[in-house]
């Protein structure tokens, strides 16, 4: 690290680890013999958030989470959203509240652990962590995040559907439909917008999802979401990766373009941030996590 950015190889150049694929840091954050625990969320050193609130202009502020109850038909068999609301009064004098919440937290807005999917060929998740110590440690968990101070940073909106509508003068590709996202489109957009990028930007991308869930019926958000999954497990089964949904294309492209960048986390709305183009990827084991 040299002043307040990191200095990484480059993708190339980059250490090879043992039985993954080029591109891998894994390590690369590791201190005083500790292994890494919150990958690219490192990234937020103070003085990137420091310059990021020197950026705070009018001082509004947004909710980038989705209500919990969405998505409305949560798919790969999890079970949706349930709240149980418990009146005190009906067994005590109290006129109080309490809330019971249900939720799998991959049906909603969320940012995946680095113990979420494993490599698969390896079945070894970020910084080494194998499936089975996964299973009964915390290690690489969520709590990292949070003990760490939270996710704090610059925030970059890259709106990919408006941009696509205002210069193709056309609707953009339905989001449960299967179309992938260029990087050069994504650059396109950040120019267009005229948004240069930072080492440790929170880049998220809208590719239209939720306006798509917002607006579509019960039996088209079924037929989108937890239909549409049911096939694309089926597909994952068979290793044939053409599910049906709004992404970026070309996963190694994507890593290295993030690579050249200065790295940064990534956010989508969508189901899924990547998309992958052929079988190989996922025999290889490169359909697995390979967070940094």
């Amino acid at each position: 690290m040299s002043g307040s950015e990191y200095k990484f190889p480059a993708f190339d150049d980059l250490p090879k680890i043992e039985g993954m694929p080029q591109g891998s840091i894994w390590g690369f954050y590791d201190k005083d013999g500790k292994k890494d625990e919150v990958g690219a969320i490192n990234l937020l050193t103070p003085a990137v958030v420091q310059a990021a609130s020197k950026e705070i202009s009018t001082g509004e502020h947004v909710q980038l989470y989705w209500p919990l109850h969405n998505v409305q038909f949560p798919g790969f068999s999890r079970k949706e959203f349930h709240q149980k609301k418990i009146n005190f009064s009906d067994f005590t004098d109290w006129a109080a509240m309490d809330d019971e919440v249900y939720i799998n937290t991959q049906s909603g807005s969320q940012w995946d652990s680095l113990k979420h999917f494993a490599h698969q060929s390896s079945k070894k998740y970020y910084n080494g962590l194998t499936h089975e110590e996964a299973t009964h440690s915390d290690r690489n968990g969520t709590h990292n995040w949070c003990e760490r101070g939270g996710i704090v940073g610059r925030g970059v909106l890259c709106d990919w559907a408006r941009w696509y509508e205002e210069t193709k003068g056309e609707k953009a590709p339905l989001a449960v439909s299967r179309h992938e996202i260029p990087i050069d489109e994504i650059e396109e957009t950040l120019k267009w917008q005229g948004t240069t990028l930072k080492q440790g930007d929170i880049l998220m991308i809208r590719s239209g999802y939720v306006r798509w869930h917002d607006n579509a019926n019960e039996a088209d958000r079924k037929s989108g979401t937890r239909d549409n999954s049911v096939a694309l497990e089926s597909r994952l089964m068979r290793s044939r990766l053409d599910g049906s949904t709004i992404s970026i294309s070309q996963l190694l492209l994507g890593i290295r373009w993030h690579s050249r960048r200065g790295r940064r986390s990534s956010r989508m709305d969508g189901v899924s941030m990547n998309g992958f183009l052929y079988t190989g990827e996922c025999r290889s084991g490169r359909c697995g996590t390979l967070r940094s």
